[in-house]
């Protein structure tokens, strides 16, 4: 997934969904007032997607707890979600959640996650929007060095002696494939806009 080791405590786990939400496109914040119908209340994490038309706000409650988050607690934070006018609300637990919560948000739109569950919901958003523009920068210069028809690089390796010509020639056969492979995920985002 998109983290793969399991947060350390409550901080950590809010601190984390945060960061996704943000690499996600998001603007996300941590700890956060937010405004209700009847006063204030602090949310673990409060993000408000400027992409999406109009804009939309999530919020996430993280409960790293050794216990299954009970029915009330879940009741609690829909009213908040409700009553903020956000559009997703998110229930983030360690230890699952007890009986009746489930029923508790049925026909709502909070939903109960754990961390592995929050992760699949952004995964593809996620990739989309972090981690292939990532992989297509990183491996700009192993692009540069393997492409076939590089005059500028071709001209340099001609310049090389016999020994580091012919290893120059082994990386590049070496890398050619992965580099094609990164090269491809320019292409997908760009054709899935179409």
């Amino acid at each position: 997934m998109i983290d793969g080791d399991a947060p350390k405590d409550w901080h950590d786990l809010q601190d984390r969904a945060a960061r996704i939400l943000r690499e996600c496109g998001l603007e996300a914040e941590t700890e956060c007032d937010l405004a209700l119908a009847r006063g204030d209340v602090k949310v673990d994490v409060l993000a408000r997607d400027p992409d999406a038309t109009p804009p939309t706000l999530h919020v996430c409650e993280c409960k790293h707890w050794q216990t299954a988050v009970p029915k009330n607690i879940v009741h609690a934070f829909r009213t908040v979600v409700a009553d903020s006018g956000a559009h997703f609300g998110y229930v983030i637990s360690s230890s699952g959640f007890q009986s009746g919560a489930y029923e508790a948000v049925s026909h709502s739109n909070v939903k109960l996650v754990s961390w592995l569950e929050f992760q699949e919901l952004f995964a593809e958003r996620w990739f989309h929007r972090y981690m292939a523009p990532t992989l297509i920068e990183e491996g700009d210069a192993l692009h540069e060095y393997t492409e076939p028809f590089n005059s500028r690089i071709i001209k340099k390796a001609e310049q090389l002696g016999a020994e580091s010509g012919l290893r120059f020639r082994e990386l590049v056969e070496q890398h050619a494939d992965p580099s094609l492979a990164l090269l491809m995920l320019w292409f997908r985002p760009l054709s899935k806009e179409i």
